[in-house]
């Protein structure tokens, strides 16, 4: 069977790679071609489309569309590759495909909610029971329902996707409500929440001051809802869900703080007198937990900690990956340390480049992925620095798990954290960490085992620890990485995690039911 694959959108989040690895998968046993748009010409969309170039198996052959006049291209890919069947994915890949006037079946994939460009498709498919549910009952006999597993990237939303879109849809039904416009703020993010069957709701507040019209939003949410189990992530949501439950009645809330110091005293305060309207309050490292506790902004009964799980089939150790990366990011022989995460005052990396400025003798580099607000201060503080040569700034990545393969060591420098799922990924890896001893860094870097940890905002220390693991034997330097990966593998693998969520979840249910009946 001839197959041509059409795909429209080049971010190479949800749609896109599945589109690419389906066509990868069935070029095993079929003739395959995928046709894609040409490269765009923004900046932040061309790694993207690189990398989903380079996804594709030598075995797919490749066609290529303009932007403005696809059908052009579907017409070229049609006279030169005959295909027997074509499967679109989104909707504006399955609209371009009915308007020939000839040509073979044309099967969809439905990765973003039914739409009616749908409807004279000869098939569907449906990646979710949602997404079959909310079909019109005359078109379901041409779906065929085929799950799918997708995972975003970022820190505290991330973990919170992972949570959602690791629980058993037989069991659950998931929602995801949104502060900011989600589909401009976080667009892979809501896509990969779709793909899952995962409704994603916005509240339409902006930055700045709370806007009460917000919790009157929430309760129609709840309302319509009618949840199980609300929960919570961050200070801002926690206590916006706990007043909402003033005037909307639902079983279960628990709120999850992410770090052991979410705001100052004064707004933090809210959580010590919103506390009673939550069944729970988690904290994502046990320094959070115990900061809560001897600040009274939880009583030890009413406060647990529950970690972020980690995606370890993502994050491990590979030699031809990392052999690879090095060859791409041309690092030679160079010692590489890898530092990650947004450019803001938690994370000091100021720090950092002094402590990296006092290894100039050693035969390092310093790579940074990351981007936001002190970007602009950040470069010109690398620029001014002895080891400027030696700063790379590496910009956003989407292939952070290919990345860190590449290193030799990952480096920490922040200021203040709650339990940073950045330090669990390089650990999974196997690479040494250095780490400022702040917030629940502690709990994922066993102090001279599996990395070394050292005071915050004291750039001697930092520059000396790095010097140690440097002047270490590479394998001893190689033990102390995978004794980190054990560690990890023990501790916070996202199936414990999802388990032990799913098993609060009931026990906070069967409890409230169980007052109900007495």
């Amino acid at each position: 069977m001839r197959v041509l694959i059409f795909c429209l959108s080049v971010n190479f989040f949800g749609s896109e790679r599945h589109a690419v690895e389906l066509a990868n998968a069935l070029a095993e046993e079929h003739t395959v071609a995928i046709l894609l748009r040409s490269r765009p010409p923004e900046d932040d969309k061309q790694l993207a489309y690189d990398t989903l170039r380079q996804a594709i198996s030598p075995r797919v052959r490749i066609f290529v569309s303009s932007r403005k006049l696809p059908v052009l291209g579907l017409l070229n890919a049609m006279l030169r590759f005959r295909p027997d069947i074509i499967h679109s994915h989104m909707e504006r890949s399955a609209r371009w495909a009915q308007r020939l006037p000839f040509g073979p079946p044309v099967i969809a994939t439905n990765h973003c909610g039914y739409r009616p460009a749908y409807d004279s498709c000869d098939g569907l498919i449906c990646l979710t029971r949602a997404q079959l549910a909310e079909l019109p009952p005359g078109r379901r006999g041409t779906v065929f329902q085929i799950g799918n597993w997708v995972l975003p990237n970022a820190s505290h939303d991330r973990a919170a996707a992972r949570r959602a879109l690791g629980l058993s849809p037989e069991d659950y039904v998931v929602g995801a409500v949104g502060r900011l416009e989600p589909v401009k703020e976080f667009p892979a993010l809501v896509e990969a929440f779709t793909e899952a069957g995962i409704q994603v709701l916005c509240l339409g507040m902006k930055p700045g001051l709370p806007n009460p019209m917000a919790i009157l939003r929430l309760r129609r949410i709840i309302v319509d809802l009618k949840p199980d189990v609300v929960h919570s992530h961050i200070l801002h949501a926690n206590v916006l869900t706990r007043i909402t439950r003033m005037i909307a009645r639902f079983p279960v809330l628990i709120s999850t703080a992410h770090n052991i110091r979410e705001s100052g005293k004064r707004l933090e305060s809210l959580y010590r007198y919103t506390d009673s309207l939550a069944d729970l309050t988690t904290n994502v490292s046990q320094a959070g937990v115990d900061r809560y506790i001897s600040t009274s902004l939880a009583p030890a009964s009413r406060i647990r900690f529950i970690p972020n799980g980690l995606d370890l089939t993502r994050f491990r150790p590979d030699s031809q990956t990392r052999t690879r990366m090095r060859d791409e990011l041309k690092v030679a022989n160079h010692f590489i340390w890898l530092a990650i995460g947004r450019f803001e005052d938690a994370k000091d990396y100021p720090n950092l480049i002094r402590a990296f400025s006092k290894l100039a003798a050693h035969d390092a580099q310093l790579l940074i992925v990351g981007g936001g607000s002190k970007e602009s201060e950040l470069k010109a503080a690398v620029a001014a620095s002895p080891a400027a040569g030696k700063i790379r700034f590496l910009g956003v990545r989407d292939d952070v798990p290919d990345v860190m393969t590449a290193a030799d060591g990952y480096v920490m420098s922040s200021a203040w954290e709650g339990m940073p799922l950045v330090l669990q990924e390089a650990s999974a890896v196997g690479l040494p960490v250095v780490a400022t001893d702040v917030g629940g860094n502690r709990e994922v870097v066993l102090d001279g085992v599996s990395g070394l940890l050292v005071p915050s905002k004291d750039s001697d220390h930092l520059a000396a620890a790095m010097e140690k693991v440097m002047d270490m034997p590479e394998p001893a330097r190689t033990a102390m990485g995978l004794l980190g990966r054990q560690h990890v593998l023990t501790h916070y693998s996202m199936d414990h995690i999802l388990d032990l969520w799913e098993s609060i979840y009931q026990e906070l249910l069967d409890t409230r039911r169980s007052k109900r009946c007495a």
